[in-house]
């Protein structure tokens, strides 16, 4: 199955269990992109290395996909400094962490390796 399809099912998966996390994840443009290491977003796109997305299980790749549209929802990235910033790693660590302690509060959480 290509990685297209695995995250489209994905998201059909969020239809029927996550309806908001659906919505925030089907306004994003998914992308096939070996350059990212995992994941990432810039709150208009979703870029998946396919090798990392084939590595994950499906509700692994459920919940980094959740995991992906916190970030432009709770506004991360138009909050984060630039990426040359020498901050930039701190922020996101806390970023990631704020997203993930959602996720496990709402019984989301996979073990995502995110």
């Amino acid at each position: 199955m290509s990685t297209l399809k695995r995250v489209e099912k994905a998201q059909t998966t969020l239809v029927f269990e996550q309806p908001f996390f659906a919505t925030l994840s089907m306004a994003l443009k998914v992308v096939e992109d070996p350059g990212h290491p995992t994941y990432s977003t810039d709150g208009k796109h979703m870029w998946v290395n396919p090798e990392f997305d084939a590595s994950l299980s499906e509700p692994e790749r459920v919940t980094v996909c959740c995991h992906e549209v916190l970030h432009p929802a709770l506004g991360h990235l138009w909050r984060m400094t630039p990426l040359s910033h020498p901050d930039n790693d701190c922020r996101q660590r806390a970023a990631d962490n704020e997203v993930n302690w959602m996720l496990q509060e709402a019984n989301l959480a996979a073990k995502a390796r995110n």
